[in-house]
């Protein structure tokens, strides 16, 4: 209808009409730029929130300089394969209960034969005993093996049947490893006078009490030469990891 053939009530109106339009229309058009000023106030504060938190989990993951050195520090031969000289070395933080550290054992068993002469990997001890009860037995049992030429088979013996003592209360359990050790040709006498001996508890304590010095809340944890790492998915992830430092190296 055009505004010509309308009355006077119909014109007031239509006027009235279009003021009250354009009033909602000014109003949703500065709540709008309201929305979107603290919208980006939010972001920004996110953002900062976020960068402080960044820098404080990059302070805790990344060891101070005495941490630095304990993870250079010589240990154990025992606990150490492939070649002590090699240009990349890769140390695991790892739990014998831990169905993680587990799962990664046959890609360390594969990158230590692909890559030969060019890695070493060395086994550190961090028993997580308030989830698993039986790590720090299982733990002295490896180094108690150990003393007698057999800690990687005795690594390998515990992750391979973890499944079989896992469940199984500290008596029974320090039994089984007793077995395990017989079945290694340890000698069982001494074996079972290692297993919890002063010094092998001290041996496990030390590497446990360095995981916490180096912020470690979780196994496995690995160090490509004496950085921490993410934790790959796959063999083939980890190999790439392992050969980029290699080629760095080279």
């Amino acid at each position: 209808m055009k505004e010509q053939n309308l009355t006077k009530k119909q014109r007031r109106d239509l006027k009235k009409q279009e003021k009250q339009e354009k009033l909602t229309s000014q109003s949703r058009q500065k709540k709008i730029r309201h929305t979107v000023v603290w919208a980006a106030v939010l972001l920004l504060v996110a953002g900062s929130v976020w960068a402080m938190n960044r820098n404080n989990l990059l302070e805790k993951n990344n060891p101070d300089q005495d941490a630095a050195e304990l993870l250079s520090a010589p240990r154990t031969p025992a606990n150490l394969k492939g070649n002590p000289d090699a240009p990349v070395k890769l140390i695991e933080y790892s739990d014998f209960q831990c169905p993680a550290c587990a799962y990664y054992q046959p890609f360390l068993a594969q990158l230590e034969q692909d890559l030969g002469e060019q890695l070493s990997i060395e086994y550190r001890h961090f028993p997580l005993v308030q989830i698993h009860p039986l790590a720090r037995l299982a733990a002295q049992a490896a180094e108690a093996a150990a003393r007698q030429g057999r800690f990687w088979e005795m690594h390998d013996m515990l992750y391979q049947r973890q499944a079989d003592w896992s469940p199984l209360a500290s008596g029974p359990a320090e039994e089984k490893f007793i077995e395990y050790a017989v079945q290694l040709e340890l000698d069982p006498a001494e074996f079972s006078r290692d297993l919890n001996s002063t010094e092998i508890k001290d041996i496990v304590s030390q590497d446990e009490q360095d995981a916490y010095r180096l912020h470690l809340n979780g196994t496995p944890s690995f160090f490509l030469n004496g950085v921490k790492v993410k934790n790959p998915a796959n063999y083939e992830e980890f190999r790439k990891i392992i050969e980029s430092e290699i080629n760095w190296n080279s």
